[in-house]
């Protein structure tokens, strides 16, 4: 049986992909057998750098490890290693993933995992990535203890990203609702009928006006809204709007 592990190819224009998954195995090293993913344009924007969709078809033994490449915003990438069981993602520390390949490939799998620990335990580069991790779910962690039970996991993860990135304090998320006035048909120019609108200056040819609620989210923050609305927007939430000096609403991500 195989399961379809799903990641949006996030990228800058010109940067090569970072989302790949790759199926290892231990021999005098570790050993990468790249897999060929299946990928979906529909979603993506017209320089393929944001929205593309790729599926990597992974083998749902429990026993074949992979390491994946899961890029979250252009800056942060989700590393890690994985199996599979049952449908289900099982993560893996770096270091039993690395013990487990090792043991696997020799006759004395006992010695081998001592080996691993031994040899994985005191590099400072394998050490800082878990305490990122660790550091990083606990960051989670936190912010949805506060939050509404329903807030979706990428919202709890861009908002901690973002306040890492841009200084501010993310205190809760809310579901929560925006309405906003927009032509009741596409317009050429939505700038210029919002200015019409607002001065009472739109004209029979010009299409009315209508209320379109959006739902979302709304992040709760201590510092500045407007640069948390232009961090969601750089990251792919196309629908933020900082509606008040400590508050930014955020729409499902497009």
């Amino acid at each position: 049986m195989k399961f379809p592990l799903e990641i949006e190819d996030i990228h800058k224009v010109g940067e090569k992909s970072k989302a790949w998954v790759a199926a290892v195995s231990w021999c005098n090293g570790l050993k990468r057998d790249f897999l060929t993913p299946s990928v979906d344009y529909s979603k993506g924007n017209s320089v393929g750098s944001r929205g593309v969709r790729k599926y990597f078809w992974l083998d749902d033994n429990g026993s074949a490890i992979y390491e994946v490449s899961a890029p979250e915003t252009w800056k942060h990438t989700d590393r890690y290693f994985c199996t599979v069981r049952n449908q289900k993602i099982i993560r893996l520390e770096h270091v039993e993933a690395i013990g487990i390949l090792q043991a696997r490939s020799t006759a004395n799998p006992v010695k081998a995992l001592g080996q691993a620990l031994q040899a994985m335990a005191p590099a400072p580069e394998n050490m800082q990535a878990l305490a990122k991790q660790a550091e990083q779910k606990a960051r989670d962690e936190a912010l949805r203890a506060k939050s509404d039970p329903d807030v979706p996991a990428e919202i709890v993860r861009a908002a901690n990203i973002c306040s890492i990135d841009t200084g501010v304090t993310v205190t809760a998320i809310k579901r929560t609702s925006t309405a906003r006035i927009m032509p009741a048909r596409p317009v050429d120019n939505l700038c210029d009928w919002q200015c019409r609108r607002m001065i009472g200056r739109l004209t029979p040819r010009d299409p009315e006006p209508k209320e379109v609620v959006d739902e979302g989210w709304g992040i709760i923050l201590i510092g500045n809204a407007v640069s948390v609305e232009n961090w969601m927007k750089d990251n792919g939430f196309s629908r933020a709007s900082a509606l008040g000096p400590n508050y930014c609403f955020v729409g499902e991500k497009s």
